[in-house]
């Protein structure tokens, strides 16, 4: 098992040195197109909504019904538990092997429908440029971005402009949302930790990028930008929301509503 993790970090550690930036996006999308746990039969599919979601969905916050504009549906778990709460869901998802398994279960719920999109294919319809997401259905009741998928986007402003892109489109809209949190370097563990920093040494000496703080790499998810509560605050402020509700257990996530014009610029 030890030798496994240190070749797990070893292998992180080459990608945060000698990949570009530029490439870490398509390199997330390509870790998640085989990964099975994510479509139907997989284990966490078969979860279901988490009880998280179920808790929001049954609260006072979200409306009860309407279509919902979902972003990064991975492999359908969400669409499929919104959906059968009577939702019509519009969904787009940028990796292919999970977007055909969302497309299939879109399938199963008339009105419901997924595209090949990603996220900065909803800034450039923002910003009135060409667009995957060109005559996509917006008029919905409640924006939904898919379980932790901001923290996927992991170049300076990337989130900020995707929520900036999302008030631009969806001015009034809720924003439902779920990120990955940064813990301490006492949970890293101390040997993963030392491994970690030896290697950082070595490859900065041999020409290696330097890593930037909160970024991180797993082997099966690509690179994640991981949030201190301070930066997903000051994110919000920026982005124009007020988060109507925050946890952080048992996952991050927030419900974001538009600030009025007149309390933005105060």
């Amino acid at each position: 098992m030890k030798l496994h993790r240190a070749q797990e970090i070893l292998r992180d550690e080459l990608l945060f040195a000698y990949l570009p930036a530029s490439a870490r996006s398509a390199f997330t999308v390509d870790s998640y197109s085989p990964e099975h746990s994510y479509v139907s039969g997989g284990y966490v599919f078969e979860m279901g909504l988490f009880d998280w979601e179920k808790a929001l969905l049954d609260g006072p916050l979200l409306p009860r019904s309407g279509r919902v504009l979902l972003g990064a549906a991975g492999g359908g778990r969400e669409l499929k538990g919104l959906a059968e709460r009577g939702y019509v869901v519009s969904a787009f998802e940028p990796a292919p092997d999970l977007l055909a398994a969302a497309r299939q279960v879109a399938s199963s719920f008339p009105g419901s429908r997924v595209v090949h999109a990603t996220y900065s294919d909803l800034c450039a319809l923002a910003r009135g440029e060409s667009s995957k997401l060109a005559g996509f259905e917006l008029d919905v009741d409640l924006v939904w971005l898919g379980w932790g998928s901001i923290s996927h986007l992991t170049e300076p402003g990337e989130v900020l402009a995707l929520l900036r892109a999302v008030r631009t489109l969806l001015p009034d809209k809720l924003v439902v949302l779920s990120y990955l949190p940064r813990g301490s370097e006492a949970e890293k563990g101390r040997g993963a930790r030392k491994l970690r920093e030896a290697l950082r040494s070595v490859f900065g000496r041999l020409g290696g990028a330097p890593v930037p703080e909160g970024l991180d790499c797993h082997t099966l998810s690509g690179f994640a930008y991981l949030f201190t509560e301070e930066e997903f605050s000051a994110l919000v402020q920026q982005a124009g929301y007020r988060a109507l509700m925050r946890q952080r257990d048992p996952f991050p996530h927030a419900v974001l509503s538009p600030l009025a014009e007149s309390a933005r610029t105060r």
